[in-house]
């Protein structure tokens, strides 16, 4: 869990924090919490590169930066991945995000169970890369931009001026 100190509250890391380590509590032989605070860049992406999983963020629909960062080397993300998420990209097979919801009984549940499955791990890992390679590979990401401002460019910029 990496985390910005005065953010915390606004992300939800600190309902997060709570809930992972009574779960590190619960099963000290079979998981341990990293916790990272106001580390250089270059030595967080390093510490992620260690990890299992990662623990994002909790108010949020979609994952963000460092969700990606981390899926793009197959570690699995909890992180926000609503159905409209899933949706709104046009992905309904591939869905390899742990849903973070603001409930602390739920994430508590959450993080028991990836701790008491740690089978479904190499697949959700395999799963989070080739979800990066299909939605966010720069290829893909260049093309939608593209396409976005030939569409817009294709249009009169005011319709109803003469």
């Amino acid at each position: 869990l990496g985390v910005h100190r005065d953010r915390m509250v606004e992300k939800g890391t600190d309902r997060m924090l709570a809930a992972v380590k009574k779960v590190v509590e619960r099963y000290p032989d079979k998981c341990e919490l990293t916790y990272v605070e106001s580390v250089p860049y270059k030595d967080y992406v390093g510490m992620m590169r260690s990890s299992h999983i990662i623990l994002d963020q909790l108010y949020s629909y979609t994952p963000a930066t460092n969700a990606m960062l981390a899926m793009a080397q197959g570690i699995v993300a909890v992180t926000g991945a609503e159905p409209e998420f899933y949706d709104f990209i046009d992905e309904h097979d591939n869905r390899p995000i742990i849903n973070a919801v603001p409930d602390d009984e739920a994430l508590f549940r959450t993080f028991e169970d990836i701790v008491l499955h740690p089978e479904r791990i190499p697949a959700q890992s395999r799963a989070s890369r080739d979800f990066v390679a299909t939605h966010n590979h720069l290829d893909v990401v260049s093309r939608r931009f593209l396409d976005f401002w030939a569409k817009g460019l294709s249009k009169p910029p005011f319709p109803n001026i003469c």
